[in-house]
C-alpha cells in the first residue's frame, strides 16, 4: 500500500512539471541600423519592409516562432511623428484589437533596463488575454514588442522577451511624455 502511494506520489509531481512550460534559453541579436537589440529562444526570420509612395515608413520585422511561443519586434521609421507614445500606443491598439476581433486592455507603463518610457497593454479574443504588447518611442522609431505563449501571458519566456528588449538610441523625432491635457 505505501508502496502504491510513493509511485502515485511520484506519478502526479511529474504529472505537474510536464504542465509548466520548458525554460526558453534565448541569444541576443543586435539590430544597430534599426537601434535596438533583443533576445529571442531561435533565430528570428527577419523582413526589411522599405517606405510606399503611400507614405507607410520604412520598417524592419524581427519575429520567432517555436515551443508553443511566438515573438516579434517592428521598428518603424518615425522621425516626423509628432505625437506621443501614449497617442501612438492608442491608436496601435485600436488596429491590432480589430485585426483579431477582439478588445485591448488598458494600457499601463512600461520601461526599458535603461528607463526609456514605454506603455504596454495586452489583446483579448473572446475576453481571454492572448498577446502582450509593449511599445516605445526612441531614435526617430516607433517600436512595438508582441508575445505570445501557449503556456499563457504570465510564461516567464513573454516578460524574458519583453524585458530584453534595449534601444540603444536617445530620442529624435519623438517624444515619450505624454500628451498635453486640453486645458493645460
Amino acid at each position: 500500500m505505501r508502496r502504491r502511494i510513493v509511485v502515485s506520489l511520484a506519478l502526479a509531481t511529474l504529472a505537474l512539471a510536464a504542465c509548466k512550460p520548458p525554460p526558453a534559453a534565448t541569444k541576443e541579436y543586435a539590430y544597430p541600423a534599426w537601434g535596438f537589440r533583443i533576445s529571442f529562444a531561435s533565430p528570428p526570420q527577419v523582413t526589411d519592409k522599405p517606405a510606399q509612395p503611400d507614405g507607410t515608413p520604412h520598417s524592419v520585422v524581427a519575429e520567432s516562432d517555436g515551443g508553443g511561443r511566438d515573438f516579434a519586434i517592428s521598428a518603424t521609421d518615425a522621425a516626423d511623428v509628432g505625437v506621443s507614445v501614449d497617442q501612438l500606443t492608442d491608436r496601435l491598439a485600436q488596429m491590432m484589437a480589430g485585426d483579431l476581433k477582439g478588445e485591448a486592455t488598458i494600457k499601463t507603463y512600461a520601461a526599458t533596463a535603461e528607463g526609456l518610457d514605454g506603455r504596454q497593454f495586452d489583446l483579448k479574443q473572446g475576453g481571454r488575454p492572448v498577446a502582450r504588447v509593449r511599445v516605445f518611442l526612441a531614435g526617430g522609431r516607433f517600436y512595438t514588442l508582441a508575445a505570445k505563449s501557449a503556456f499563457g501571458l504570465e510564461d516567464p519566456a513573454v516578460g524574458d522577451f519583453l524585458s530584453s528588449f534595449h534601444a540603444s538610441q536617445a530620442p529624435v523625432g519623438g517624444t515619450n511624455a505624454t500628451a498635453p491635457s486640453p486645458g493645460a
